[in-house]
């Protein structure tokens, strides 16, 4: 319970804390000994030598067919949330990305504006 607007919960207490002095860094990475590194690099497509990762979304993991890059949107699949992250392997990554479900992820180019059609006419 707030005494006031000033007060602060226990978790943000903590947060300064560990901040301030590090204490807590043991801690934290026994947590986290269960998660996947960001991103995973699973292997090599064959033919065109992209690379396949494994990356964690807003909405889950997904596995992704080539870098991030401007321009360019890469493929990807969502990995049903039955499987362990730990538990995708390269073999799995390529049946993701061979089935049906592949979508292309990232924004797309923006429109050009208005503003220089506009000049142009």
């Amino acid at each position: 319970m707030k005494n006031s607007r000033y007060d602060l919960s226990q978790e943000a207490q903590h947060y300064i804390a560990k901040t301030l002095y590090g204490d807590d860094d043991e801690e934290v990475t026994s947590q986290n000994s269960g998660t996947v590194e960001e991103p995973k690099f699973l292997g090599l497509y064959p033919g065109s030598n992209e690379r396949i990762l494994l990356k964690n979304g807003s909405y889950g993991f997904y596995v992704q067919l080539g870098e991030d890059r401007k321009g360019y949107l890469p493929k990807g699949a969502s990995v049903s949330q039955n499987l362990k992250p730990n538990d995708i392997t390269f073999e799995k990554a390529l049946q993701l990305l061979l089935g049906k479900d592949v979508k292309r992820y990232g924004r797309p180019k923006s429109k050009p504006k208005l503003e220089g059609a506009i000049e142009a006419i």
